[in-house]
């Protein structure tokens, strides 16, 4: 919506003065974003934020707890590999297994690469969309491929409109060697 100068009058405001203090307000703002900047990598688990951020339960006697820093910090390091999409079973394309179980496993990233703040971003994001549900790409998994279709069917689980399953991934190793 424009403003005449017309409008300011009425309002009894000075059409100079308004935008002086838009303009401060503007600047402002933007320097409050570049200031702001950290270089520092916050700390992931604090135990006093975990709980600041949890509302009250229904029942006064339950008490959730977390676990401590330290035994945060005790939990093995998830490596993020690069992930093939998973076909509903018998929809993939031919040979696609077979290929898969020749690749060595890809690490997404190297934490001595991260040099930027895009690199950064871009680690984040990797690790955001990190699949929780990973297939061993094995023979059992392979043999175990029709018997996971059918009950998939029948319980009415579809694939996209090119038969991938979302939300679940494959690497090219074997699962045990992830955690």
């Amino acid at each position: 919506m424009l403003y005449s100068v017309n409008f300011f009058k009425q309002k009894g405001m000075n059409v100079k003065t308004f935008f002086i203090a838009a303009s401060l307000t503007a600047i402002v703002g933007i320097l409050s974003f570049t200031i702001n900047k950290t270089d520092t990598i916050p700390k992931v688990w604090d135990i006093s934020l975990l709980q600041s951020m949890h509302l009250p339960f229904p029942d006064a006697a339950v008490k959730p707890g977390f676990i401590t820093e330290a035994e945060f910090n005790k939990l093995p390091e998830r490596i993020s590999y690069k992930t093939y999409p998973f076909y509903m079973p018998g929809s993939e394309p031919p040979g696609y297994y077979d290929s898969l179980s020749k690749l060595d496993p890809i690490v997404n990233f190297n934490e001595d690469d991260l040099k930027s703040e895009d690199d950064l971003i871009r680690a984040g994001e990797l690790i955001y969309e990190l699949p929780m549900n990973y297939f061993a790409l094995d023979s059992s998994m392979l043999s175990l491929l029709p018997a996971m279709a059918a009950r998939w069917k029948a319980a009415g689980i579809r694939g996209s409109n090119k038969n991938i399953i979302p939300c679940n991934k494959i690497i090219s190793q074997l699962y045990t060697h992830l955690f």
